[in-house]
């Protein structure tokens, strides 16, 4: 039986969540950050925390001197800040709040046992997500496209078989990716698009 806290602006969504959890866990609603700081540094402790983008955003140094997982939930208003959400809040899982109840269950526990769940709803904003931050680095189309390849694993020459150019071409594009996102290479180009690790 764990202690977890829920922080969420979606009243019913945290009461129905509650309501599920409370036969085997031991589950506290706060309707705040400030409502939240206070249980968390209860005596009792706390095995993990769940809440949305926008609180979490703020309880981000509360959770890192904790120590706590956290799982975090998104909505469809979160894709476009989700990689900073991601970069900010480091959770350990991460849960759509419409996800069917016993999916919510099923990521309450995985993240309990140490594990990290992430929703398969994730999936369906992946291309579109890395196409903004690419954009955003100022990326051509055609340097968004050897970028995406690189982050599937390609190395060079694959990368120029699937896309139909020569290995020269693609060292060109790849100088200029590095040079856009202010890094020296390929790890460090991976490690810049690590969110790209909640969609797979």
């Amino acid at each position: 039986m764990g202690r977890i806290l829920i922080c969420d602006s979606c009243e019913v969504f945290r009461h129905g969540l509650m309501a599920r959890l409370r036969s085997t866990h031991d589950v506290v609603t706060a309707t705040s950050v400030e409502g939240l700081k206070r249980l968390a540094y209860g005596d009792d402790g706390t095995d993990l925390i769940i809440v949305d983008a926008v609180n979490g955003c703020r309880i981000r140094r509360l959770v890192t001197s904790l120590g706590v997982p956290i799982l975090l939930l998104i909505d469809d208003s979160t894709p476009r800040d989700l990689p900073e959400a991601l970069a900010r809040i480091a959770p350990t899982s991460v849960l759509h709040r419409n996800a069917p109840m016993q999916t919510a269950i099923v990521a309450v526990d995985t993240t309990l046992d140490g594990g990290c769940y992430i929703d398969p709803a994730l999936a369906v904003w992946h291309d579109g997500i890395l196409d903004d931050l690419m954009i955003a680095k100022e990326f051509t189309a055609r340097e968004r496209e050897v970028c995406h390849t690189v982050l599937e694993g390609c190395r060079t020459s694959e990368v120029a078989r699937r896309l139909g150019l020569s290995t020269h071409t693609v060292k060109h594009h790849l100088s200029r990716i590095y040079s856009k996102a202010e890094v020296s290479g390929r790890a460090e180009l991976i490690e810049l698009f690590s969110s790209s690790k909640w969609f797979r």
